[in-house]
C-alpha cells in the first residue's frame, strides 16, 4: 500500500494545507471519530512528506515572512474542518488553542489565539507532516505564525517546517529535536530558548527599521 501523501502548504492560508492531498489507496473516506487527538507517535500515524511555498535561509528572513512570532503554550486541541484534496480526499485539521505568553515580533494579539494545523486523514488516521508530530496540550515554544485571510477560518498557522520550536519539557535550556534536514532549523534548535527569544526581537527590530519604523 502506498502510504505517501503530498501536502502543499499554502501560505498564508494553512487552512488550504490539503488542497493537493489525495487519499491513500484502499482506505475508506469515512469521517474521523469525534475524539481527542491520537497519542503522539501512535502506530496508526501516517508520516506525510510536504513541500512549503515559503523557505527561509536566515532567522531574519523567517521573522520577516511571519505575521507574528509568539511564545505560546498549548492549552487544548480539537477537531477542525475537512479540507478537500485535489483527488477527492483531504484532511481534517486540528485546532490548537494557544496561550500567548509574549509577542516577540509582528502583529499584537490577545491572550489566546487559535492555530490550525494538519490533523487526520478522512478515515481518522493521524498525520505527521514530514515526521513532525502535531501539537499537544502543554507544549511550550516559539511559534512563527501567519494569519489566514479566509473569514470562514480566521486562524493562525505555523509558517512552515521552520516555524515551531518546542522547549524540551525535561530541560528548559534546550529545544526538542525536529526530524527535518534543514540548516536553519538545525541552527535555531541548538540555541538556548532565551537566546533565541532575544535574537527574534533583534531581527524584528532590524526588520522594522528597514521598513522605516513601520
Amino acid at each position: 500500500m502506498n502510504r505517501r501523501l503530498l501536502l502543499l502548504l499554502a501560505i498564508p492560508l494553512v487552512a488550504a494545507v490539503a488542497v493537493a492531498a489525495g487519499t491513500l489507496a484502499g482506505r475508506d473516506r469515512a469521517a474521523p471519530p469525534a475524539s481527542s487527538d491520537p497519542v503522539r507517535g501512535a502506530p496508526d500515524t501516517v508520516v506525510v512528506p510536504a513541500e512549503s511555498s515559503v523557505h527561509a535561509s536566515t532567522l531574519a528572513e523567517l521573522v520577516g515572512a511571519s505575521d507574528r512570532v509568539v511564545i505560546g503554550r498549548v492549552l487544548g486541541t480539537g477537531r477542525g474542518r475537512l479540507v478537500a484534496g485535489s483527488s477527492g480526499g483531504g484532511i481534517v485539521t486540528r485546532l490548537v488553542r494557544l496561550q500567548v505568553e509574549e509577542v516577540l515580533a509582528g502583529d499584537e494579539t490577545g491572550d489566546e489565539l487559535i492555530v490550525e494545523e494538519p490533523g487526520w486523514l478522512t478515515d481518522g488516521t493521524a498525520v505527521s507532516v514530514n515526521g513532525i508530530p502535531g501539537s499537544e496540550v502543554g507544549d511550550l515554544g516559539i511559534w512563527f505564525l501567519v494569519r489566514s485571510t479566509d473569514p470562514e477560518a480566521p486562524y493562525d498557522a505555523v509558517i512552515n517546517d521552520q516555524g515551531r520550536y518546542l522547549v524540551d519539557p525535561h530541560d528548559e535550556t534546550r529545544f526538542r529535536d525536529v526530524p527535518v534536514a534543514d540548516s536553519l532549523i538545525d541552527e535555531l534548535e541548538r540555541q538556548d530558548p532565551i537566546i533565541l527569544r532575544h535574537q527574534v526581537q533583534e531581527a524584528a527590530g532590524a526588520f522594522r527599521s528597514s521598513r522605516g519604523g513601520r
